[in-house]
Order: structure tokens, then C-alpha cells, then sequence
């Protein structure tokens, strides 16, 4: 008997980003800086056997001017882990370093994680490892971090989960302990409804909620209503950036947002989009918001394919936080050259450092040379009150193979 040996199959990309950029600050001197990053990610198929698989990704940085944030050169492996797809039960497995996003629970894991759902459509998941803390300022972080969640679902129609974490470290003097619930109903083909609630059991308060109702009531106009809050102690315990602890922040303070969009296809072409919010604070200090935007898309043929604009306004308690905002863009491409360009401007109720206006413009343009390869730039141009020019050129490689390695 001749022996069969094992194939897979893999996808490899890199993407090369090279920032030059030239900047007049307001207050301090002047950066010139030109920082060259590189992304690679490898993902790999049929590892021995059809459901077994490997994915990988990360990212480095060499500064080629002046220093930026974090030193002359930096890094990290965002992701490298094996995943097992069981044939049966919607099952999986996961070990490695991977992003979590279970139920409430969102995270970057140095660990394992396992899940699977019955025939009934109840399942459960685990997972446990050590955190993997981004923050731009030094901190203990967590140590170890283990949770589950145990759901209902019924494809098409509804999932319901409840799930709890637990983490073990130095967040203000504390641990972190969450319990939180998720919710999604489709109550018709054009009528759904989602949920999520955390509670922090450390604080012993809400931390975080949200409820979104999505309806179709035609096929043209597609409608999103919802309110959604947290509380600064509850949600922001976890923190580790000072700007979201006190004295910065007012720790009991409560943020309730109450949200409206819609998008309303008004021609086969064209498009208007619509949304307001409402932002009140619970505490005495200021920060109560309204904003509003309108805007348009509109489809075209030839060189240029898309059009867009739109407005948009907020009114708050304090003059400072009150601006007006428009935005203008189009897309084109000719063979295999692709453009846009992009122009945005902020006005300022009250000046900023004796400036009322920031204005921003990018102009990209994009050549694909191969089914391999392509190339593209951005030119970035902006005034505002911070900086009194800042002009950047991002050049963009691309590089993406297919393919498969081994067999009979």
C-alpha cells in the first residue's frame, strides 16, 4: 500500500506601512517623524487532520527619525494558537494566544478555551489563562484570568447567555470579578432585539448595559433604536490608564446614552442616513451632550463610483463642548487604479488655543499590480488647534499568497 501523505492548506499576508510624517505643534517643538511597521499574519488548514488548524498574527515597528510613542522600536505577537473544530455540537478548542469575544466578555488570551452546544441547544464555554494587557502606561495588569458562560440558542431565532469571569490582579487595590448576560431575539424577519448587562461584582454595582431594537419595517429604511449605560467605578475598575480613574474621572458618576439611526435607501443609488443621541451625566459636573448628524451616499458610474457627505451638530451644557461637523468624501477607479479623497472639518462654539476651526484632508490613491500585490498611499494633511500644521504620507504595501503544501 502506497502512503498517503498529510496536506494543508495555508494564506499568508504581509502589510508594510511606512509613516513620514511633518508636524507643527501648537505648544512644544516639532516632530518629524517616519516609523516603518510591518503585519504578517499565517493561518493554516487541515494540520494533519481536516478540522485542526493554526493561526497567527503580529506586528513590529522600527522608527527611522525621531523616536515616537514607546521608543525607537516596538512589537508584539497579537495572536498564535491551534484550533480543533469538532465535527459534532458546534464544538471548539483553542490554545495559544487568541481574542475572546464570549457573551459580555471581551479579552486577549495567553490560554485555553473550549466550548460546545448540545443537541437541545444548550452548550457552555471555558476559558483560562493569563491577560494580555495593552496599555501605554506601566502596570501590574492581571495575573490570571479564568470564566465561562453556559447559553441557549436556536439558530436563526434566539441565543441567550449568562456568563462570569474572574481575574486576579492589582485593579485598584483589587480583584476583578464580572457576572453579565447577553440577549438576541428575532422576534420577526424584520424586527430584532439585543442585549447585554455587566455587573462588577467587586463594586458590588452596574457596570455596563445596552438595548437595541433593529427594525425593517420596509425593505428601504432600516432602523435602529436603543439606550445604553455604566457607571465609572463599575466599568472602568478594570482600567489602566489614569484619564479613567479619579481624581480624572468622577468615579460615581453614571453615564446614560439614549441613541437613534437610520439608513433609508431612497433610490437604487442613493442612500441618506440619519442619527441622534442624547448623553446625560448622573453627577453634578457638566458633560450632558446632544448630537445629530445627516448625510448621503450616492452611487455612480464611471470613473467616479460613490459620493458622500454629511453634517452634524452638538449642543451641550458647557459652550466648550459644542462644535459643528461636515464631512465630504468620493470614491473612483480607472482599470486597476483606485482614489478617494476625504475632507473634514470641525467648528468650535468656543476657540480652542485661539483656534476655532480643524480641518483634516486625505487624498489616497491604489495600483493593483497583481493578484499578489498591491500599492497604495494616503497624503494627510491637518490644521487644528493642536498641531498648526501636521502633513503625513503613508506608502502601503500588500502582500497576499494562497496556497498548499503536501498530499499523496
Amino acid at each position: 500500500m502506497v502512503p498517503v501523505a498529510w496536506a494543508a492548506e495555508y494564506s499568508l499576508s504581509s502589510r508594510s506601512y511606512l509613516y513620514l510624517h511633518e508636524r507643527d505643534n501648537a505648544i512644544g517643538p516639532n516632530d518629524h517623524l517616519a516609523p516603518l511597521y510591518e503585519y504578517l499574519s499565517l493561518d493554516v488548514w487541515d494540520l494533519k487532520e481536516a478540522n485542526l488548524s493554526f493561526h497567527s498574527y503580529g506586528w513590529g515597528r522600527v522608527d527611522l527619525a525621531d523616536a515616537s510613542a514607546g521608543g525607537r522600536n516596538s512589537g508584539d505577537i497579537s495572536s498564535a494558537y491551534l484550533q480543533y473544530r469538532y465535527p459534532t455540537g458546534n464544538g471548539q478548542a483553542k490554545l495559544g494566544r487568541f481574542f475572546l469575544a464570549e457573551g459580555t466578555t471581551t479579552e486577549t488570551l495567553d490560554g485555553l478555551f473550549l466550548k460546545g452546544t448540545g443537541k437541545g441547544g444548550f452548550g457552555a464555554s471555558f476559558y483560562a489563562g493569563n491577560p494580555v494587557e495593552n496599555s501605554i502606561i506601566a502596570s501590574g495588569g492581571g495575573n490570571s484570568l479564568v470564566g465561562g458562560r453556559v447559553f441557549y440558542v436556536r439558530p436563526g431565532l434566539a441565543e441567550a447567555g449568562f456568563g462570569y469571569l474572574f481575574e486576579n490582579g492589582d485593579f485598584q487595590g483589587k480583584n476583578r470579578e464580572e457576572a453579565g448576560g447577553d440577549l438576541w431575539v428575532r422576534f420577526a424577519p424584520s424586527w430584532d432585539l439585543t442585549g447585554k448587562i455587566v455587573y462588577n461584582l467587586t463594586t458590588s454595582e452596574l457596570a455596563s448595559h445596552r438595548v437595541a431594537f433593529r427594525l425593517v419595517p420596509v425593505n428601504t429604511i432600516d432602523l435602529e433604536l436603543g439606550t445604553e449605560g455604566y457607571r465609572y467605578d463599575g466599568l472602568f475598575q478594570k482600567s489602566l490608564h489614569p484619564a479613567f480613574l479619579p481624581p480624572s474621572a468622577n468615579g460615581s458618576d453614571k453615564v446614560r446614552k439614549l441613541f437613534a439611526d437610520c439608513d433609508w435607501q431612497a433610490t437604487e443609488r442613493l442612500s441618506v442616513q440619519a442619527g441622534v443621541k442624547r448623553i446625560h451625566h448622573d453627577a453634578d459636573d457638566p458633560g450632558d451632550a446632544a448630537y445629530g448628524e445627516l448625510g448621503f451616499r450616492l452611487q455612480m458610474e464611471g470613473v467616479l463610483n460613490l459620493l458622500g457627505f454629511s453634517a452634524a451638530l452638538q449642543t451641550a451644557d458647557l459652550s466648550e463642548n459644542e462644535y459643528r461637523e461636515l464631512r465630504g468624501w468620493l470614491m473612483g477607479t480607472v482599470r486597476k487604479w483606485s482614489f478617494s479623497l476625504d475632507a473634514l472639518t470641525y467648528l468650535y462654539e468656543v476657540p480652542v488655543n485661539g483656534v476655532d476651526t480643524s480641518t483634516q484632508i486625505v487624498g489616497s490613491a491604489g495600483w493593483k499590480a497583481s493578484t499578489l500585490l498591491s500599492l497604495s498611499g494616503d497624503v494627510r494633511y491637518t490644521r487644528s488647534p493642536r498641531y498648526a500644521k501636521d502633513l503625513t504620507i503613508l506608502l502601503r504595501a500588500d502582500f497576499a499568497l494562497d496556497g498548499s503544501w503536501g498530499g499523496k
